[in-house]
């Protein structure tokens, strides 16, 4: 937007005449001055959610940037499925300040929830993503084998340079949660590099990776994969979860878990979150600081808080509240000087 701002100049004596005394004087009073100065409006906050049904992921969808500064980039990874008891991790959340310039461009992908148990259905496919989905939960077996399935893991979200395909972020899935059964364990917290999360991946390290948050009950076998462990005929009734989708080769899924002959076994084992990624060029970390002088932007509480989902450190929720990916990029500021135009010699 383009403005023009009108300054009001007092001038005193302008000129005195030399030769002979003074014969003339000229005065200029109250002299207006127009100067265009070039104002742009900064950019609105833009927040993308998936909006998919079922477990589908969104798939690479190109923002442009609208105006040359710094912007900060908040990234979810959607959450693992839950089974009645057994629950699914969150998805891990990333965030960064990085430069861009106007009208560079910028692509992203998120991440679709796990399949879960819910409203008497069962779905055990693993969340959607163009970067990388989550595993495929375990099949149960046995009376009632559809309720003993375990749940898929969450997508993975990622951002990404559109010239060259350089990735920025990647947000990692949650774990998948177990078949329902006894002592089911809880699937894995996607990684996360949120200041102030008490985690194992609270920073980026040297190359940019952060490591995917663990859990008991993952598979240990040497062909183990993303996809958790089916049950089998009378020893593992219920399936493993899967795990979520990340930046590297995904976790393992969960084990099978169950009985012989009526005596505890193991419980089934949940999927592991997935890996996340930041890009440690030109990395600017998103501190609280930060996040308190841009608030307006950014809030971290209450009602208002851009509808993005925080970080929960490890708190999960199952059923009807299990999250599909989410993208936050926000402009903050810019080291650019506004342009003024010259102002024309007055002294005439």
């Amino acid at each position: 937007m383009k403005t023009k701002t009108k300054i009001g100049l007092t001038l005193g004596l302008l000129s005195l005449l030399a030769l002979g005394g003074l014969t003339q004087s000229k005065y200029v009073r109250n002299a207006t001055i127009e100067m265009d100065v070039t104002s742009e409006t900064d950019p609105g906050v833009f927040l993308a959610n998936t909006t998919a049904t079922g477990n589908s992921g969104a798939p690479w969808t190109t923002y442009t940037i609208p105006k040359t500064g710094y912007y900060a980039l908040q990234l979810r990874g959607g959450d693992g499925g839950t089974n009645m008891s057994a629950i699914g991790g969150k998805g891990g959340v990333v965030e960064a300040v990085y430069y861009f310039v106007k009208d560079q461009q910028i692509r992203y992908t998120l991440g679709g929830p796990g399949g879960h148990y819910e409203s008497g259905s069962q779905n055990q496919t693993g969340g959607g993503s163009s970067h990388a989905g989550g595993g495929k939960g375990g099949n149960g077996y046995g009376d009632d084998s559809s309720s003993k399935q375990g749940s898929g893991g969450g997508g993975s979200s990622a951002v990404e340079l559109l010239a060259n395909g350089t990735t920025l972020l990647v947000a990692g899935g949650g774990g998948g949660g177990a078949g329902h059964g006894y002592d089911s364990y809880i699937g894995g917290v996607g990684a996360s590099n949120v200041v102030g999360v008490s985690d194992l991946s609270n920073y980026p390290n040297a190359t940019g990776r952060l490591l995917a948050v663990s859990i008991a009950g993952r598979r240990t076998d040497a062909s183990a994969d993303k996809n958790g462990l089916s049950g089998s005929l009378g020893i593992n009734e219920w399936g493993g979860g899967g795990s979520g989708g990340g930046f590297t080769a995904s976790h393992a899924g969960g084990q099978s878990g169950g009985r012989i002959f009526g005596i505890k076994n193991r419980p089934a084992g949940a999927g592991t979150g997935g890996h996340s990624y930041v890009n440690p060029t030109g990395f600017v970390p998103l501190t609280n600081a930060l996040k308190t002088i841009y608030v307006a932007k950014l809030p971290t509480s209450g009602p208002n808080a851009g509808d993005f989902m925080p970080y929960s450190n490890g708190t999960n929720t199952g059923g009807g509240a299990i999250k599909a990916g989410q993208f936050r990029i926000a402009y903050l500021w810019s080291d650019a000087t506004a342009d003024h135009t010259a102002i024309d010699n007055i002294y005439k």
